[in-house]
Formats: C-alpha cells, sequence, structure tokens
C-alpha cells in the first residue's frame, strides 16, 4: 500500500505534517492492527493458548488501537492535534507491549516473531511521526475547544 502519491495529491493536505512520515506511519499502524488479529488468532489455535492468553489480549487491545489511530492520522481536514498525539502515544506504548509479550514467545511461534517486528516498526513510525507535530500539539485532548484557532462546533 503507497499512500503518499495520494496523501500528495489532496486538495488540502495538512501541510505541517509530510507525506512521507504521514503514509509510513498510517502503513506501519494498519500492518500492526492486521498482524495483531493474525498472531491472536493463530496463538488461539495452539495447544497451550491457555498460557498465550496475556498475549492474545495484547495482540487484540493493540490491533483495535492501531486501526483507529491509522484512521484519525488519515483525516486530514482540521485534525486536532492534542487528539492526534494522544492517538500516536497509545498506539507506541501498545505496540511496544506487544513487542515485548510477542517475544517471549517469538523462538517457537512464528506469528509471533512476525507481530513483533512489525510492531517494533509501528512504534518507530508513530514516535517518527508524533516527534514532526506542531508545537500546539503539546496541548492535552480538548484544549483546542477552548481557543479561538478551534472553528468546529461546540
Amino acid at each position: 500500500m503507497r499512500l503518499s502519491p495520494i496523501i500528495g495529491q489532496l486538495k488540502r493536505p495538512t501541510p505541517i505534517l509530510h507525506p512521507e512520515d504521514l503514509s509510513r506511519c498510517i502503513e506501519a499502524c494498519t500492518s500492526a492492527a492486521t498482524n495483531g488479529l493474525i498472531c491472536a488468532d493463530a496463538c488461539n489455535e495452539e495447544e497451550n493458548a491457555h498460557e498465550l492468553q496475556r498475549c492474545i489480549r495484547v495482540c487484540q487491545d493493540m490491533a483495535d488501537i492501531c486501526a483507529v489511530t491509522a484512521r484519525i492520522i488519515s483525516r486530514q481536514l482540521s485534525p486536532d492535534w492534542g487528539l492526534v498525539r494522544k492517538m500516536l502515544q497509545m498506539c507506541a506504548t501498545t505496540a511496544g507491549i506487544c513487542v515485548a509479550e510477542c517475544e517471549r514467545f517469538a523462538s517457537y511461534l512464528p506469528y509471533c516473531a512476525e507481530c513483533a517486528s512489525v510492531c517494533r516498526e509501528c512504534q518507530q513510525a508513530c514516535s517518527l511521526l508524533m516527534d514532526s507535530l506542531p508545537p500546539m500539539a503539546h496541548r492535552t485532548f480538548g484544549e483546542a475547544h477552548e481557543n479561538a484557532e478551534y472553528v468546529g462546533r461546540r
């Protein structure tokens, strides 16, 4: 999936974010979400699934958070930078937790090894994109609603 050409064609792209960094992060989040669900399903099929319950749960939670993050950062019209920052932080954190959990089983479960690798890429892509956010993105979620620059509904 190559998103940067599409992002570059938008009539009103968010000028602050570099299209390559944004597309890399969207792709990494989407890939982590998909791999997490595959890993969780495969772990459920193992004879020792009861020992993999935490891994299954972590993969599923990470998949949900990464999928939502990809959707939020894909929207280019009037982003709430505080929300974007919080979602990227949450995604990077849960991807990191998933890396640690999947690495426990990576030596004998190849899908856990792959999930850990993909989640590490997601964690790095989210951190890179977070570093490129504008200074106003350091606000907490919802603070933009209190400022005149916010033009949405209250």
